[in-house]
């Protein structure tokens, strides 16, 4: 499942075909992403606690993260810079496959800085792995889990894509409009299990005569 959700990414973004999990855009994606997560759990290395370490040399102790830092910005950088070159290349040379690269491209103004916007198209891309092959997977798996609970919704909904779509066939979002149930599962698992939280758990009090209560407010999961 994760190589599928790191596929669409890819496909969507760049253009690439990608058939393995072991396919070299997959293992750069992931390379560069998957080190970095670890850094961003509060607390996981000591300059969380101590700020002031940020500044000493790397082989001082406690400073391992700078080390592992500087291993990271290469991944990453190669995550960013090489594959908007390949499919830069392939646009120059005459490809025309719909991807983000390919239409903001074509969308560029001769009368501004071009490298500047080749680079803010550049940095955009790179991003689109490390924000949707994971949120991607989460929402995928997050509607398996909703459909296996709930066999009648699935069973409506493999009935209207049985009416709409010729067999052999798959939906595209010209058969959106044909599809609102299908469309509204897709809209439910976003609103019932967010891939990411949209805002923090906040607890306010609520005084009712005497009494005293709390309620939690947040983005994720209000109906």
């Amino acid at each position: 499942m994760s190589s599928l959700s790191g596929e669409v990414i890819l496909s969507a973004t760049y253009g690439f075909d990608i058939v393995l999990e072991t396919d070299k855009y997959i293992v750069m994606a992931k390379d560069g992403v998957d080190p970095v997560l670890p850094a961003l759990i509060p607390g996981t290395y000591l300059v969380d606690f101590i700020p002031a370490l940020k500044y000493v040399p790397e082989w001082f102790p406690g400073a391992g993260f700078r080390r592992k830092a500087k291993e990271w910005k290469k991944l990453t950088l190669a995550m960013r810079d090489v594959p908007f070159l390949v499919a830069k290349r392939e646009i120059e040379n005459g490809s025309e496959k719909p991807t983000f690269c390919y239409s903001s491209l074509q969308r560029i103004d001769e009368r501004l800085d071009r490298e500047q916007q080749e680079r803010d198209i550049r940095d955009v891309a790179g991003t689109m792995y490390a924000a949707g092959s994971d949120t991607t997977m989460a929402s995928i798996a997050n509607c398996i889990i909703a459909l296996l609970n709930h066999p009648e919704v699935l069973k409506k909904a493999h009935e209207e894509i049985g009416r709409v779509l010729k067999p052999g066939t798959l939906p595209d979002f010209d058969d959106e409009p044909s599809l609102p149930y299908v469309t509204a599962i897709i809209k439910e698992t976003s609103r019932w299990n967010d891939a990411t939280p949209l805002g923090h758990k906040k607890v306010s009090p609520i005084c009712q005569g005497r009494k005293t209560s709390t309620t939690g407010t947040g983005f994720q999961k209000d109906p």
